[in-house]
């Protein structure tokens, strides 16, 4: 049996694969409601769905995903709340959720 077969049978591996493939998804939904919600210009529903990235991300232990998350979470939270800033941390977290999804994608192959 190679190393494939074996990582196919072993439980533990395809409950982590599963988690991976729902928080890629999960990512996806969060992410375009935070686009919708940067064009109603609603910081508060961005920081929602930011806040979300951020809890799993910490759970999964994604650092450069919950770093992004919680800058963008922070942008929107401020009171001196910039659209151009909020625009460019919201661009950084889409990359980090990128650069997850391919990674997990790799993992699951």
């Amino acid at each position: 049996m190679n190393s494939d077969s074996k990582r196919d049978l072993d439980p533990a591996a395809e409950r982590a694969r599963a988690l991976e493939r729902a928080f890629v998804q999960s990512n996806a939904n969060d992410m375009a409601g935070i686009q919708a919600a940067l064009e109603a210009h609603d910081g508060r529903t961005i920081a929602q769905h930011a806040h979300r990235i951020l809890g799993a991300a910490l759970v999964l232990r994604e650092r450069a995903l919950s770093d992004a998350a919680q800058r963008l979470e922070a942008e929107v939270s401020s009171e001196t709340l910039s659209w151009d800033s909020v625009g460019t941390r919201i661009e950084s977290l889409s990359q980090a959720v990128v650069a997850y999804r391919e990674k997990a994608e790799r993992s699951t192959r």
